[in-house]
Formats: C-alpha cells, sequence, structure tokens
C-alpha cells in the first residue's frame, strides 16, 4: 500500500498532513489501538500501541504510547543521520530534543552535539532540595541494603586488569572495618595518581578551612593554604607519642641522626642508618 498526498498543514486534531488515522473509540479500561507488523511463520510482532485514556490493567500505561517487538529485540535505525528522542512540545526546533545518538555511537543527554561516547549537559544552578540538587548530573544508587552492598563506579582500559573505582559503601556494609556509610576513591592496578593544576585541597566536614594543602612546589600545609615550606604546621602542634621515634636529619657529611627527647626534657642525638 502507498499513500501520497500534497497536503498543507491542518489545525489541532484536524492536521491536515495526517495520512492515516487508527482510532478504537472503545473507552473500556482495557482498551488500545495497535499497529501490529509480522513477517512469515513466527508468532512475533512488532507493534505501535496507544492506550486508551481509561486503561487501568498495567500502571501508568494510560494515554501512553508504545512501540515494542514481542521478538528477540526491537531496533531504531537511522544509518545516515542521528536518533532523537524528546518530550514535550516547543516551536523552536530542538529545545525538547533530550537524548541524542549521533551516527558516530557518541550518545547525548541535554545535548544534541555529543563530543564524547556519553556527554551530559543541564542548566543546574540551584541548590534545589538536598535529595534533587539540579547540580547532580549523574546518580548511581545500589538499593541493596545487603551487608556487602556497596555501589561502584569502576573505570578501565584495555590491556589492563586493573580499575580505578569510586565507591560508596551502604551503612551496613561490614565486610572491612571501618568502611560502612563511607566514600572511597581506589585503584586495582599499578597505583593511584591525584593530580590538579592548582593546588590539591584536603577538607573534611561541610562549609570548614581546608585542612590540608599541597601546592604546585610540593609543599604540604596543615592548618594553611600558603605552606611556604616542604611541610608547615601552622595553628597546631606535631606530637610524637613514641619515645623512641623523633626527627631524623642528615648532617653534612651524609651522616644520619635521630633527634629524641629523655625523660628530663633534654634532646638525645643517636646515630642511625639514613633511611633508603
Amino acid at each position: 500500500m502507498n499513500i501520497e498526498g500534497l497536503i498543507e498543514p491542518g489545525v489541532g486534531v484536524d492536521e491536515g498532513r495526517t495520512l492515516m488515522q487508527l482510532h478504537n473509540k472503545s473507552t473500556a479500561s482495557y482498551a488500545t489501538t495497535n499497529l501490529r507488523i509480522k513477517t512469515g511463520n513466527t508468532s512475533n510482532v512488532t507493534m505501535l500501541t496507544h492506550y486508551g485514556p481509561s486503561y487501568t490493567q498495567y500502571s501508568g500505561f494510560a494515554d501512553y504510547g508504545l512501540f515494542l517487538s514481542t521478538g528477540p529485540g526491537a531496533m531504531v535505525a537511522a544509518p545516515n543521520g542521528n536518533i532523537r528522542f524528546q518530550t514535550g512540545l516547543s516551536s523552536v526546533q530542538g529545545t525538547n530534543d533530550r537524548m541524542t545518538i549521533t551516527n558516530q555511537g557518541n550518545v547525548g543527554i541535554g545535548t544534541t552535539n555529543p563530543n564524547f561516547a556519553a556527554h551530559i549537559e543541564r542548566d543546574g544552578d540551584g541548590f534545589g532540595s538536598s535529595a534533587f540538587d539540579p547540580r547532580t548530573m549523574l546518580y548511581l544508587q545500589n538499593t541493596s541494603t545487603n551487608a556487602a552492598a556497596n555501589t561502584n563506579l569502576k573505570i578501565g582500559s584495555v590491556g589492563t586488569t586493573g580499575t580505578t573505582n569510586l565507591t560508596n559503601f551502604t551503612p551496613n556494609y561490614n565486610i572491612v572495618p571501618g568502611y560502612a556509610n563511607c566514600g572511597m576513591l581506589s585503584n586495582t592496578g599499578g597505583g593511584l595518581i591525584i593530580q590538579t593544576v592548582q593546588p590539591l585541597r584536603l577538607k573534611v566536614g561541610a562549609n570548614t578551612p581546608d585542612r590540608m594543602t599541597i601546592n604546585g612546589d610540593g609543599n604540604v600545609g596543615i592548618g594553611t593554604t600558603t605552606p611556604v615550606a616542604k611541610l608547615q604546621v601552622t595553628s597546631g602542634d606535631v606530637y610524637i607519642d613514641d619515645a623512641t621515634k623523633g626527627i631524623i636529619m642528615k648532617s653534612p657529611n651524609g651522616n644520619c641522626w635521630r633527634v629524641t627527647i629523655d625523660n628530663t626534657g633534654n634532646m638525645v642525638r643517636t646515630a642511625i642508618t639514613c633511611p633508603q
């Protein structure tokens, strides 16, 4: 069957460009309208379905449209272009595109021009609620409360069995002591590198000062964000609770000395083998 026509646009439900309409007028709670396509002697079909506004057989289906196949799968193909998923209506082209799959295989959510295998964009400029912050672009949740459950984001590369993992442990986690309700960045391969162009700042608690800073010169600051020495401690003490340990220093002739303190507060220098 071939349907053709030179048709001008109409308005609303009388849209003049509609060449075929299927309409089931039943208002029963199980009413649908189906376009069924099948081939050969298979019992499987591909269907385009619209559910009636009174449909109650499956929750959430009322007045919905559905594309499905009862066979081994369904394909949506655009060999020479992109596949675009839209919700809502807009008179401005592309503003209601929610997800795009390009013919290079890139998937864009919130963008029609994804530059990466997965590319997510969103205008999230407010705080929202603690559970629905619009600035959150990706959310992973394992709903299991099992004592071994956690949620992992794994990143791997070809040729290695190791992965870099971002993990959150359930509050009931008890496989490793102290891990419950904690987050962890880990690597199962050759090691873990944390790199930043600007100083690396470590914080503990919400809305608190930086606890430790490593600047571009390699200086480490505890209690300061501007360390001027390899190690600088500000507004605090260095506490060594083992009397046999202390500070190791190398003399100009290459010998190493451990400086400790005796019970009367006097400094004690002990020659040691330099650490390797």
